[in-house]
């Protein structure tokens, strides 16, 4: 019995080693197995392209502020906020240049400009009232030579007009509307003015009526409005009517517009006329004496 009792121990003890040892065979090779694929799943990784995050792209686009006779152009991305914030009040830096305050991007803008007789305004949008009655046929010569010097010096983006009284009549260019000065536009406004003969009787109210009422293709009236005559002859009283009548209509049809007068030797009545209309308007009044130049003289609001 003892003989049969160590036998039987003895063969579990064998079993139960064979058995470790198979299992821990097994482990090592449930490892390496595992350690192979893991190296070559990683092979396979490394041969991929890398993958790298799609950037993002922000597209800008350009916009135009405006804000009376002044424009900026602005650089505005999508994913800001547009600027909220009115135009600020220009400061003057150089000749012909104005920078806005505020931080704006392409803050610093040109402002167009036209010249008549010395005269200079800002603004894009120009409106010239001539005198064209036979008392100016002396002095008609030079008037074409200025006017048409002036028209040549305007800028693209502007727009004119010419609105030549006289003849008993009311002369206009551009089909009477304001156009844009292309080279074609400033060509025919040549054309035009070189066809006008001094004549008739002056009939200034009238032309100056249709001034103030002229637009341009998006419906904006004159910035400027350049209002050359040698005169009148009227009474104190109807050149105070006269101013009166014509700052009326200015407030009416195109409160914005300045006027600036120019006087071939006016006489006294008739400047004082002229003067009114020039300062009620914000504008300048210049009177020509002689042949040397035009008399500057200013009163602005």
């Amino acid at each position: 019995m003892c003989a049969w009792g160590v036998s039987i121990f003895a063969h579990a003890v064998v079993l139960s080693a064979f058995g470790v040892l198979r299992f821990s065979y097994q482990g090592a090779d449930v490892q390496q197995a595992g350690a192979v694929v893991g190296i070559s799943q990683a092979g396979q990784l490394l041969r991929l392209p890398a993958v790298v995050p799609k950037p993002k792209v922000v597209s800008g686009r350009r916009t135009v502020i405006r804000k009376g006779e002044f424009e900026q152009v602005v650089n505005i991305r999508p994913d800001l906020e547009s600027p909220k914030q009115d135009l600020q009040p220009p400061i003057l830096t150089e000749k012909n240049t104005q920078v806005y305050p505020g931080g704006f991007a392409g803050g610093r803008i040109t402002t167009a400009q036209a010249e008549f007789f010395g005269s200079i305004a800002r603004g894009r949008r120009v409106c010239y009232v001539v005198d064209c009655s036979g008392s100016m046929q002396g002095l008609w010569h030079r008037v074409r030579g200025e006017l048409i010097e002036s028209i040549g010096r305007i800028e693209p983006d502007q727009y004119f007009c010419v609105i030549a009284f006289g003849a008993d009549s009311i002369m206009e260019s551009g089909g009477g509307r304001m156009v844009r000065a292309t080279e074609r536009a400033k060509k025919d406004a040549y054309s035009f003015v070189d066809s006008l003969r001094p004549a008739g009787t002056t009939n200034a109210l009238a032309a100056l009526q249709q001034a103030v009422k002229i637009r341009d293709d998006e419906n904006y009236g004159p910035s400027v409005i350049y209002f050359l005559t040698d005169g009148f002859e009227l009474s104190e009283q109807d050149g105070s009517r006269f101013a009166h009548q014509i700052m009326t209509m200015l407030r009416s049809f195109s409160p914005k517009t300045q006027i600036n007068t120019i006087g071939f030797w006016p006489g006294e009545q008739d400047r004082r006329t002229l003067e009114r209309i020039a300062g009620e308007s914000g504008g300048e009044f210049v009177v020509v004496n002689d042949g040397a130049g035009p008399e500057a003289m200013t009163d602005r609001r």
